[in-house]
């Protein structure tokens, strides 16, 4: 079975809407409509804590990387120009290595958070505007039926969710 979802913008009844879907073949056991921004989040199998996470992480190993190099390449440098102890130049790249995981942590979260709304912020901001999500289920080879029959009564962002 397959999710075809699209978010109905009214914040009205929606019996009539749910009859022409019932016309055009669908059962009533294959149909429901969400209105909670929680119920879509779970629907949508998107929550931010996993997302946040991953690009939390990306971003502090790109940090490492990158300040890593520049810390290397001050230290090499410093070393030549300016004699300085080993031990001081191990702290610079340590120092260096933290500000890096710090730094790019932080915009993972940033860019985390950005990815995380992108991919609910319909759904989500139209049910706490009154909005009604309808979700049919549906065999693969109804697919294109049920996404076309949420656009006819004039659904938007009709798609069908990744298995």
């Amino acid at each position: 079975m397959r999710t075809v979802i699209g978010l109905f913008p009214s914040n009205q009844d929606v019996t009539e809407e749910s009859r022409k879907i019932k016309e055009a073949g669908f059962s009533e056991d294959n149909m429901r409509v969400i209105t909670s921004e929680g119920s879509v989040k779970c629907l949508l199998g998107c929550e931010a804590k996993p997302t946040v996470i991953k690009y939390t992480s990306w971003g502090a190993l790109l940090g490492i990387f990158v300040y890593g190099i520049f810390i290397l390449v001050a230290v090499w440098c410093d070393c030549i120009l300016y004699p300085i102890s080993q031990l001081v130049a191990l702290g610079i790249f340590i120092v260096g290595i933290l500000a890096g995981t710090i730094v790019g942590g932080i915009l993972g979260v940033f860019i985390g958070l950005a990815e995380y709304e992108k991919d609910t912020h319909l759904y989500t901001q139209g049910v706490n505007f009154g909005d009604k999500v309808f979700v049919l289920r549906t065999e693969r080879k109804n697919v294109e039926k049920a996404m076309e029959t949420l656009t006819q009564i004039g659904c938007l962002g009709v798609q069908m969710l990744p298995q």
